[in-house]
């Protein structure tokens, strides 16, 4: 979980028929493990796929809300927030959480912000013990 402006990833062939991506950063450095801990991860659930899929960022406010992009959530769909984690690409023993109540901010309108109501209690523990 890097924050800062992402721009696309390298592809590179690893075999005939694979395709890997190797995100890149752009215009910044790599941040420290633990640097950002009120920044996670929603993951989404694929029902084609029938799996989470990572699709957005999002911030901690506190205990009770965590802050999105409108797009990132729907009401009827399935997700998930994993805290603590540096590489997504690993797994390094953090939590996760799934569901929420999805709530529109008063004025903005579905393009923008969404506030994820739940209690994050364990996602706050997470962000204390990794400062």
């Amino acid at each position: 979980m890097l924050p800062g402006r992402r721009d696309g990833n390298e592809r590179s062939k690893t075999d005939g028929n694979t395709l890997s991506f190797k995100p890149r950063i752009v215009d910044g450095t790599e941040a420290e493990k633990h640097e950002f801990p009120w920044v996670v991860v929603v993951q989404v659930y694929n029902p084609k796929l029938k799996k989470y899929k990572r699709i957005c960022g999002a911030s901690v406010i506190d205990e009770w809300w965590i802050m999105t992009a409108a797009h990132c959530v729907d009401y009827d769909t399935s997700f998930k927030i994993i805290a603590g984690e540096h590489e997504l690409s690993a797994v390094e023993g953090n939590m996760s959480v799934k569901g929420g109540r999805v709530v529109k901010l008063e004025g903005d309108t579905l393009e923008t912000t969404v506030m994820i109501q739940r209690e994050w209690c364990g996602v706050r523990r997470v962000m204390d013990e990794n400062r």
